[in-house]
C-alpha cells in the first residue's frame, strides 16, 4: 500500500464523522471498543510497573520486563512525530501511556508515580484528557523516548 493510501486510510479512521457512522459502529475491529471503566483502567496503569504487582504476576518477570521495555523508536505516521513503543504502550521519560482515537487515554506517570485514565462515551479529540493531565502536572505530549 502506498504512503498516500495509508495516510488517506488513517485520516478516515481519525475522522470523528466517519468513526461515529452507522457503518463504523456496526463493524468489528481489533483493538477497538474496549469496555472498561476509568477507575479500572487507572488501577491497571497504577500497578503496571510494580515489581510485585498483579500484571507482573500474571505475565511472569521476563514477559513483564519485555512489555515495558522500549522496543522501537521511529517516526509514527498517525502521530506525525518520533515515538517510542513498548509491546503495546507509548513510552517516554515521563510516562507509559495508551490512547484511543476517540479521546480516551490512560497513563502511568513515572514523574509523579500515579496512574490515571480518562475514558469517553463519544468520539472526540484528546483535549479533555490533556486538561486532566495538566491539572496533575502530567504531560501527554507524544514524543520519542530521549
Amino acid at each position: 500500500m502506498s504512503l498516500a493510501a495509508r495516510r488517506q486510510r488513517t485520516c478516515c479512521v481519525l475522522d470523528t464523522g466517519h468513526a461515529n457512522s452507522r457503518a463504523w459502529r456496526q463493524s468489528v475491529f481489533g483493538a477497538v471498543n474496549l469496555h472498561t471503566t476509568a477507575t479500572a483502567m487507572a488501577a491497571f496503569f497504577s500497578r503496571l510497573t510494580s515489581e510485585d504487582g498483579p500484571v507482573r504476576e500474571l505475565l511472569g518477570p521476563q514477559l513483564h520486563t519485555e512489555l515495558l521495555t522500549s522496543q522501537v523508536t521511529d517516526h509514527d505516521e498517525v502521530f506525525g512525530t518520533g515515538i517510542t513503543w513498548t509491546l503495546g504502550f507509548v513510552r517516554d521519560k515521563g510516562k507509559i501511556a495508551k490512547g484511543g482515537i476517540g479521546g480516551s487515554a490512560a497513563w502511568w506517570s513515572s514523574r509523579h508515580q500515579h496512574g490515571c485514565a480518562y475514558l469517553t462515551r463519544r468520539l472526540d479529540d484528546h483535549s479533555r484528557a490533556a486538561q486532566i493531565a495538566a491539572a496533575l502536572d502530567d504531560d501527554l505530549t507524544v514524543v520519542g523516548e530521549d
